[in-house]
């Protein structure tokens, strides 16, 4: 009789973080000498747009600690940089009058911008380290005699691959009447049957 096992997969959504910075010099998102930094109204996200919403840049963009034209620049990010929404948005009420948004980036230095250099991205957010991205079982196939047993084995991995220890796996069987699965994932055959399906999770 064949086996089919299949490997399981746990996505996590990104922390959120909030960026804080220190500093005296006080400038506003314009960055004259980068054309592409011109806010664009038919490419910015609009006021309402949830946080959480996966956002990129539109060009070359300072990023500020907090959201006001007068506020303290942290860093640049460069055009096409994503992040997530974590704040805002606040209206510069008694400043530029421009609306900002707090956005924390997957790299680089993270802050306040204008919702004019924003627009919205498709780009997943990264999963933080250490998360459990795939989970792969051994054998992936295998043939088991009538009434035989075969002892899989399951490997949790990050993102980069990276070996993951320590993990708990719960198995499961596609049939369970026919082929069963120990929680230690000692799969018996107790029927003849078509392909079973054994799964392992985190």
């Amino acid at each position: 009789m064949t086996f089919s096992f299949k490997l399981a997969r746990r996505l996590a959504l990104n922390g959120l973080a909030l960026a804080a910075g220190l500093g005296a010099v006080a400038c506003s998102n314009d960055l004259p000498s980068d054309p592409g930094s011109t806010e664009d109204p038919t490419l910015s996200i609009a006021a309402t747009t949830a946080l959480g919403t996966r956002v990129k840049t539109t060009g070359n963009t300072n990023i500020l600690d907090a959201p006001s034209r007068t506020g303290t620049v942290l860093g640049t990010q460069p055009k096409a940089a994503v992040g997530t929404l974590v704040g805002g948005p606040v209206k510069d009420s008694l400043g530029d009058n421009h609306i900002r948004w707090q956005v924390d980036f997957d790299s680089g230095v993270d802050g306040w911008l204008d919702r004019g250099r924003l627009t919205y991205s498709s780009t997943p957010a990264p999963l933080p380290a250490g998360t459990v991205a795939t989970v792969e079982v051994t054998p992936t196939t295998y043939t088991v005699a009538s009434r035989g047993t075969v002892q899989l084995a399951a490997v949790a991995r990050d993102a980069g691959g990276s070996t993951l220890s320590g993990q708990t796996f719960a198995w499961a069987s596609s049939n369970p009447t026919a082929v069963s699965v120990s929680s230690t994932g000692l799969v018996t055959d107790l029927q003849d049957t078509a392909p079973v399906t054994i799964t392992a999770t985190t």
